[in-house]
């Protein structure tokens, strides 16, 4: 273990660093606005593709109701053609009997006349009248049954009149209600073309809406990335061969001296924010082959996971989605109690905005995060030490770390 460094003396402020600074504040600011921004929009997406697939649906119902009605449409209207031609062709009789009964009946009416005049002679009239009494006796029983006879036609062709009258009176009257029946149809095909128009419209709306949304969302992610590429850089990595070596220099370092295993490092907080994090965490590293020279600890970086002991616990894999897995295959405790994992090791979903696109640690928090225990344990006993790292466009990175021997180090950033 290298022996601790005197405090070093505050650095006079240098004019760029300051600009730099702001630079990257407003940087970061932005960032968090860009990226409520896609969480809002993201939102909304959402909420469109639930209601245009609601609307889809909607619309596809309304296109069967409008064939189930224009199909009924066709019927009627091939019925009304039909009832029609049959009404026109009905009235065409009836009008032709109408005149032909109303001919008949002259007719009749004057044979009944001729016939009553001829009863109206006396049968003694008759007979001087006859070759012979024979002749009398026919002459009066044919003139008796065309009587009768004229009388009887004539009461059925007035009944037939009558029966064609009402005929016509009921065509007429289901010739109304038939054309009635189609205002109605028609009026509801109208109401359901009107209605899958309004659907369409509002289908073709939210489409629209979409696009714009998803438009925006790869312009707001292309704008992220950019400002995403000019944050600082958290550590010096160099990765060559799969070994990630590492090396930061460490300002105000003391030996607080030996600490157990689960002793308290300190408390997880968020120094360092804006420009080196984003809200309260632990970032906790693991070294092999490490040494400390000078306030400069070196060594290479190994996934803590492998230095861990086994344990079930919530991990993040993207800013929207994670899983239960188990992490850990060492013998290590965690430094935070009920943990979660909020960010692995390597090449993450969020490590672009990293020095060679790798994150150097396990993100961790407690597991009913923004509560739980914020206290950070030690994974594993040896000398305690503490100091600041400081980067430019970062305010000072309180840190902890501890020399387990053997080259072993573990690191805790972030500390309140």
């Amino acid at each position: 273990s290298a022996l601790a460094q005197e405090p070093s003396p505050s650095p006079t402020p240098d004019p760029k660093i300051e600009e730099d600074v702001q630079k990257l504040r407003d940087n970061i600011a932005e960032q968090e606005r860009i990226r409520n921004e896609l969480a809002s929009l993201e939102k909304q997406e959402r909420s469109l593709q639930s209601q245009i697939t609601y609307s889809d649906s909607q619309i596809r119902l309304s296109s069967l109701k409008v064939a189930e009605a224009r199909s009924k449409l066709v019927a009627a209207e091939r019925d009304l053609a039909k009832l029609e031609v049959q009404i026109g062709e009905l009235e065409t009789r009836i009008g032709r009997l109408g005149s032909t009964l109303d001919q008949l009946s002259d007719v009749f009416e004057q044979r009944i006349q001729q016939t009553y005049v001829r009863t109206r002679l006396s049968p003694f009239e008759l007979f001087l009248s006859s070759d012979g009494f024979g002749e009398f006796l026919a002459r009066y029983r044919y003139l008796r049954i065309i009587q009768l006879n004229d009388r009887r036609l004539l009461a059925q062709l007035q009944a037939t009149k009558s029966n064609y009258t009402d005929q016509k009176v009921s065509l007429e009257d289901k010739q109304t209600q038939v054309a009635n029946a189609k205002v109605r149809i028609e009026k509801e095909k109208a109401n359901l073309e009107t209605n899958i128009e309004t659907e369409e419209k509002l289908k073709r709306d939210k489409e629209a809406l979409l696009r714009i949304t998803q438009s925006d969302e790869n312009r707001y992610r292309k704008i992220l990335e950019v400002l995403q590429g000019e944050a600082r850089t958290l550590a010096n990595i160099t990765i060559v061969n799969g070994l990630v070596s590492y090396s930061i220099e460490i300002t105000n370092l003391n030996n607080l001296g030996s600490i157990g295993r689960g002793g308290s490092v300190g408390t997880m907080g968020n120094s360092g924010s804006p420009g080196c994090s984003t809200g309260s965490h632990l970032h906790f590293e693991t070294l092999t082959g490490g040494s400390l020279t000078d306030g400069k600890l070196k060594g290479t970086l190994v996934d803590p996971s492998t230095k861990l002991s086994p344990k079930s616990v919530f991990y993040w894999t993207s800013n929207q989605s994670g899983e239960l897995r188990s992490v850990g295959a060492g013998s290590w405790g965690w430094p935070i109690n009920t943990p979660q994992v909020t960010q692995g090791y390597g090449q993450t979903s969020w490590s672009s905005r990293y020095s060679n696109n790798f994150h150097t640690a396990l993100d961790i928090v407690p597991e009913s995060y923004p509560g739980g225990d914020w206290t950070v344990s030690a994974a594993e006993g040896g000398t305690l030490y503490s100091g600041v790292l400081y980067y430019s466009g970062c305010s000072p990175i309180n840190v902890r770390f501890i020399d387990h021997g053997s080259g072993n180090f573990s690191l805790y950033w972030h500390l309140q």
